[in-house]
């Protein structure tokens, strides 16, 4: 609400300064201050557009880089779960051929203990 009081003010004071101009009056000391306050105003607002054009293009790319890294978490996390998987696998593999590793060693003690 500031920002529009100000540029009320502002744009007004302009006006009359412009309409002095036309009328080919000497602008006095308080008139060009005036002037140098719009523009200064007008080059404020300009800053602060801009800004906020480059704050909205930010957010736009942060979101995007969100947005990869959730994919490739997701990726990631689904690699992992068939390594996991895998992994699984080949212990159980290793437990089944230590087990038969165990039968044989269990008969041949026992056909060592016989003879």
């Amino acid at each position: 609400m500031a920002d529009a009081v100000v540029d009320a003010v502002v744009g007004q004071a302009a006006r009359k300064i412009l309409e002095k101009l036309e009328k080919g009056k000497r602008l006095s000391t308080e008139d060009l201050l005036l002037l140098y306050l719009d523009l200064q105003y007008r080059e404020l607002r300009e800053a602060r557009r801009e800004a906020a054009e480059q704050v909205r293009e930010l957010r736009g790319e942060v979101q995007t880089l969100r947005g990869e890294m959730v994919e490739a978490l997701r990726s990631i996390r689904g690699d992992l779960a068939r390594l996991e998987e895998r992994l699984e696998e080949r212990l159980r593999e290793l437990a089944s051929r230590l087990g038969r590793l165990e039968q044989r060693v269990d008969k041949i003690y026992e056909v060592l203990a016989r003879g």
